[in-house]
């Protein structure tokens, strides 16, 4: 199945199922739409070219347990105002490879891997996310920036990451996390809740700007380098621990 132009459209306002037991192919320089339609991705897909995908009225890409696709461009996947049920779902492996950035402006579910590679980036833009299980792996120089919307990392999801790549919570977004476990940088500019009972947060460096704020919901929790606010660093020992429930701000 090649996707060059126009759009997927179901027969009425329920959504319908596509699926493509073949390879996938989003191609060209044309904006593509998915109204009423789940692309269901079964083997392998790739997404190459210039033009943006639109999902609308419940249009929704899927990317099955055991299939492959590859984000080979630097557009975005969009939803049109007032739609619902719009959605980028992964359950098998999501790439970005080396240099590209896939911007999401729509919800996401995550319960595979996805996987940036090196100075990529996945920008996850209003609606809301949640990676339920599986694996993110990033590689040096790459980012995950939350720019607004809603987020949730849950206790079986599982981020790999390199001293180099950084998670962005940016002034307007909420990320719920029940574990956060990264080698790199985290900087919030907006809210981080830090959820679980258990002492799940380990990152190298921890910069709260701006009005950004963390959350501790109990009270055993460890960090692996220094916490900084702007300027300012609060702590430096390897490790500390909160007695109670806290926020962090500046």
């Amino acid at each position: 199945l090649e996707f060059i132009s126009g759009r997927i459209e179901g027969p009425g306002f329920d959504q319908i199922d596509l699926y493509a037991s073949d390879s996938v192919g989003i191609v060209g320089r044309d904006n593509k739409v998915l109204q009423t339609v789940r692309l269901v991705v079964q083997s392998s897909g790739m997404w190459r070219g210039f033009g943006n995908v639109q999902l609308t009225l419940g249009g929704s890409l899927m990317i099955a347990t055991s299939a492959e696709f590859s984000v080979d461009t630097n557009s975005q996947l969009t939803s049109s105002s007032g739609s619902t049920n719009t959605v980028i779902e992964n359950n098998g492996k999501l790439t970005i490879p080396d240099g590209r950035q896939l911007t999401v402006q729509s919800n996401m579910i995550n319960r595979g891997t996805v996987s940036l590679g090196l100075s990529s980036r996945l920008v996850l833009k209003s609606g809301s996310s949640i990676f339920a299980q599986g694996d993110l792996i990033l590689d040096d120089n790459s980012v995950v920036s939350l720019s607004s919307g809603s987020h949730r990392f849950l206790h079986d999801f599982t981020a790999t990451t390199s001293n180099t790549s950084s998670l962005d919570v940016a002034s307007g977004a909420s990320l719920y996390v029940d574990k956060l476990v990264v080698r790199g940088t985290v900087t919030v500019g907006g809210t981080l809740t830090v959820l679980s009972i258990e002492p799940m947060l380990h990152v190298e460096s921890f910069t709260v700007t701006g009005s950004g704020s963390v959350e501790f919901k109990s009270s055993a929790r460890s960090t692996n380098g220094p916490i900084s606010i702007g300027s300012l660093t609060v702590a430096t020992s390897k490790y500390f621990q909160l007695d109670q429930p806290a926020v962090i701000k500046r």
